[in-house]
């Protein structure tokens, strides 16, 4: 903020009577900055802000904590990366999320942790705040649309090249409708370095026997890794695994996510291995696999 800074820290006694909400002219006439500089504290999260029709409006609150000696700014942390996430993915602002991950990328971020700690912390707090009520379903499917697109942009600008570790499949099972968790787990792997077959969501037994034999067409495949995120499908989870073991002499499946508490609970549905964690650890459980 340069040479505004006193500027920034000393808000008139005429503002603090106008209005409780801003317009983002308002704001900068406040902080004596430029349109566009709020416009992109506004996009990129640091700002908070919502749209009413085609105009942004900042809480007065929230521009005293932006403005507050020792506000955290850009490249804060992992936990305001994800809240700047959350809030654009929801309003349905790819633009202004992409530039939240440009802005940590460029601050020395890594891929993997603006995959991990970035887009899939954002989801989580997107659904504890629909499973508390918070939002309407409809926000959490637009930050999802929006999740999708983020992980097509960032995948494209990571890809590793030269050779691959070795085929690692991933899926959900039937009933699990959350591509979203799988796509992010299966970008974190090409980045490292595998050879990843994505079968989506909701996927029936026969399509896991199916896509392990098509992966094996080609070399071995370290583990089958089934990602479970919706609860009550263990059944479902028992029933893939058994069938996949009937069909496929050898192979090792990984059973993951939300939904499986622990090691015990994946080797009752059958399972070699479980990841309780984020895909970073599910990275490190395939890595120090033989």
């Amino acid at each position: 903020m340069g040479s505004a800074v006193p500027r920034v820290l000393a808000i008139s006694a005429r503002s603090r009577l106008s209005s409780v909400e801003l317009s983002l002219a308002e704001v900068a006439a406040e902080l004596g900055v430029h349109y566009m500089t709020v416009y992109k504290y506004v996009r990129t999260g640091r700002l908070p802000a919502r749209q009413v029709g085609r105009e942004w409006r900042v809480r007065r609150s929230d521009l005293a904590t932006f403005v507050a000696p020792g506000t955290p700014r850009v490249g804060a942390g992992r936990s305001q990366m994800a809240a700047r996430l959350r809030d654009r993915m929801v309003a349905g602002d790819e633009a202004g999320a992409w530039a939240v991950i440009e802005g940590a990328l460029a601050s020395g971020a890594d891929a993997v942790t603006v995959l991990v700690d970035g887009v899939g912390a954002a989801m989580r707090r997107v659904g504890d705040d629909w499973a508390r009520g918070d939002i309407d379903v409809a926000d959490e499917h637009r930050a999802s649309a929006v999740g999708h697109r983020l992980l097509g942009r960032l995948s494209a600008r990571s890809a590793r090249r030269g050779r691959r570790r070795s085929s690692v499949v991933i899926a959900a099972p039937s009933g699990d409708h959350h591509a979203l968790a799988v796509a992010l787990a299966a970008d974190v792997l090409r980045i490292v370095g595998y050879d990843v077959i994505e079968g989506g969501a909701d996927l029936p037994p026969h399509s896991f026997v199916a896509a392990v034999q098509h992966a094996e067409r080609a070399a071995p495949v370290r583990a089958l890794v089934i990602t479970v995120t919706t609860t009550g499908l263990d059944e479902v989870v028992r029933s893939t695994v058994a069938e996949v073991r009937a069909a496929i002499a050898n192979i090792t499946i990984v059973v993951g996510g939300p939904a499986v508490r622990d090691l015990d609970h994946a080797r009752a549905l059958g399972a070699d291995h479980s990841v309780s964690g984020s895909a970073v650890d599910l990275m490190a459980l395939l890595d120090g696999l033989s």
